[in-house]
């Protein structure tokens, strides 16, 4: 068996030692688009480029995102509150519990009693009333909510393309650059993965991830349009009830097992405690041995290594354990 690859994320805790993380393991630098402009990525490829051996390049797009308004200071809420969100930005109170929500279909997307998930899953509310500019959510637990934090729409079908046009702008641009790998966030149809190719360019990879409820119903045709599959398990346990995601990771894997010349991808929270701490949980080891065991082809590092306190530190940790979990396979029964 042989141990999963790494990618590790640029960030401002490790653009500057691109050389000592490669040489801890790194095999696929990301550049996440949702941060950074246009010279700072480019900045990053240049750097990139002078590494002593030779690395591949991915460019995650952004995607299509849902966040509140800008305001501020947070807004405390508790288990009973009333929460109105608004799709014009001018008409926004926080101090009245009302606030700006940049997806202006909001209103004629949502319906009475569904789940909306505010700051990555940290709390949510359910649909109580729908007016024409605005809706109306009763939060079912406390949480605090600040500017430009993430909304999700479980099971709702979004108004959104897939790519927008600032990913066109990101594609084009790392079509220039001479990126070696896509990772097209939110992928929810074949189609999607087709247009991604185009804007990308020949001899560009393009991994699909899979990070909402109708790219995992689409999964099937997309991996079979796209070279590889990242399971993006942030946004996913946000998307589909978070207990699910270890049985979606083994039916995934094992199905991309399936698919001649596709890789596979496990993304998200693989050493998170490292972010602050010098060791990980134990759970994280054991989560890093079963992606391995599973078959991922790669395990990817996010803010461990893009805002971290140790990015050599986890890439180290990541590359030990992802080896002697190789060593070491499950026996056949």
């Amino acid at each position: 068996m042989k141990a999963s690859k790494i990618i590790a994320t640029v960030g401002p805790s490790s653009e500057n030692i691109l050389q000592e993380l490669q040489n801890a393991g790194v095999d696929i630098f990301r550049l996440n688009f949702s941060h950074g402009d246009l010279s700072w990525h480019k900045k990053q490829i240049q750097a990139l480029r002078n590494l002593k051996k030779e690395t591949k390049i991915m460019l995650d797009t952004k995607g299509p995102e849902i966040r509140t308004g800008i305001f501020k200071k947070p807004i405390l809420l508790k288990k009973g509150d009333r929460l109105t969100l608004i799709n014009k930005e001018q008409a926004q109170n926080p101090d009245k519990q009302m606030i700006f929500c940049t997806y202006l279909e909001l209103p004629r997307s949502v319906k009475l009693d569904d789940i909306i998930m505010f700051d990555n899953g940290q709390f949510s509310g359910m649909v109580t009333s729908i007016h024409q500019n605005s809706i109306v959510v009763n939060i079912l637990s406390d949480g605090e909510l600040g500017s430009r934090r993430h909304i999700n729409l479980p099971g709702i079908r979004v108004k959104l393309p897939t790519i927008t046009k600032e990913d066109e702008k990101a594609l084009a641009f790392g079509k220039e650059a001479g990126v070696d790998m896509v990772a097209l966030s939110f992928a929810r149809t074949s189609k999607d993965i087709r247009k991604a190719r185009e804007l990308s360019g020949e001899g560009v990879e393009i991994a699909a991830k899979i990070e909402n409820e109708e790219g995992l119903r689409n999964f099937k045709s997309i991996a079979r349009e796209a070279d590889g599959i990242m399971i993006a398990r942030g946004d996913l346990g946000v998307e589909i009830p978070i207990h699910h995601i270890p049985v979606v990771q083994r039916k995934l894997l094992g199905d991309i097992k399936q698919i001649p010349n596709t890789f596979a991808i496990v993304a998200t929270g693989l050493l998170r405690s490292m972010k602050t701490e010098n060791r990980p949980h134990r759970a994280e080891v054991t989560d890093i041995a079963t992606a391995v065991w599973q078959g991922a082809d790669y395990v990817m590092l996010s803010d461990e290594t893009a805002a971290g306190k140790h990015p050599v530190l986890c890439v180290e940790m990541l590359k030990n354990t992802a080896e002697f979990a190789a060593k070491h396979p499950p026996k056949k029964s």
